[in-house]
């Protein structure tokens, strides 16, 4: 009977322990999801946002504000207009860009230039000074965009590209700021193609939008970023780089029926860091001699990469 007893006091004890930590789990849920409004805020952007959800090892959501958050308005960012050397005086934060691009309603377009020379068709980038001027633009152009408009304003910015399988690609942004790095792919956040989640904190929102590409993540090593886009892409990425220059660099694609390569300018061996290549698979790498011409239309921003 004693032993029944002890045992039946002992799961009471315990009943009464726990009751506390879910109830203050519950609490600390409701709290957690509410964010304060603010006149700065955008569709999905919350100026009052706080906080860093482990999405994966190393690999945390966070909002935008981490990076610094804005000094004017969306009206007031509208009243800038268009001209790139204002605008990249006046915009200091990744918060403020991406503000700009919802105010300006910046758009898709396929604007890259392929220039051929000694066999290689080189894909030009439109600078990031065309892109504000045209407000239109591939995933290249706004990531130029973003490098034009935030170079100096933190440690580092600069360009992470992929290649999968079939031999397409993707071009965005990283920052990096106070030793950890930041991924962000601009061409989530337009008004034409909106697929972030609302920075409540929430998993349910931010498994609701597009989450790898549509989101800022947050990683102190960029392998952990890599690997977390590999392992959750249906068609996960086969080749990542990193690299630094004014604008994204030019870029060849030679392909035969079996084999992909991806061919960067031969000049730029010191700026790109191949952070995942398989060598097994079916995409390769190579530099070569770059190109010495660049699109007329884009003068006199294109001269320099």
């Amino acid at each position: 009977m004693r032993k029944i007893m002890n045992r039946k006091v002992l799961i009471l004890i315990s009943v009464l322990l726990f009751l506390p930590l879910l109830a203050g789990c519950f609490l600390l849920s409701s709290e957690d999801t509410y964010v304060a409004p603010s006149e700065y805020d955008t569709e999905t952007l919350r100026y009052n946002a706080n906080f860093r959800v482990k999405v994966a090892e190393g690999v945390n959501w966070v909002p935008v504000n981490t990076l610094g958050k804005p000094n004017m308005t969306s009206e007031e960012i509208e009243a800038l207009g268009r001209d790139p050397d204002k605008l990249k005086e006046k915009l200091n934060t990744l918060y403020d860009v991406i503000q700009y691009i919802q105010v300006a309603d910046f758009r898709s377009a396929d604007d890259n230039i392929r220039i051929e020379e000694s066999g290689i068709s080189w894909q030009h980038q439109k600078p990031g000074e065309m892109a504000i001027i045209t407000n239109e633009g591939c995933c290249a152009t706004i990531s130029n965009l973003l490098n034009f408009l935030l170079e100096g304003d933190y440690e580092e910015v600069g360009f992470i590209a992929y290649s999968q399988s079939d031999g397409g690609g993707h071009v965005f942004n990283y920052i990096e700021h106070n030793n950890l790095y930041y991924f962000v792919d601009l061409t989530h956040y337009r008004n034409d193609f909106m697929c972030t989640a609302v920075e409540d904190g929430t998993l349910a929102s931010y498994y609701a939008s597009d989450y790898i590409a549509g989101n800022l993540h947050e990683a102190a090593r960029v392998e952990d970023y890599v690997k977390y886009c590999r392992d959750n892409y249906n068609d996960p990425p086969e080749l990542f780089s990193l690299h630094m220059a004014k604008n994204s660099l030019p870029i060849a694609h030679v392909n035969d029926e079996t084999l992909h390569e991806m061919v960067y300018p031969e000049s730029s061996k010191e700026r790109v860091k191949i952070v995942y290549d398989d060598p097994n698979d079916n995409i390769q790498y190579s530099f070569k001699k770059g190109p010495t011409k660049y699109p007329a239309v884009w003068e006199p921003y294109n001269t320099e990469w």
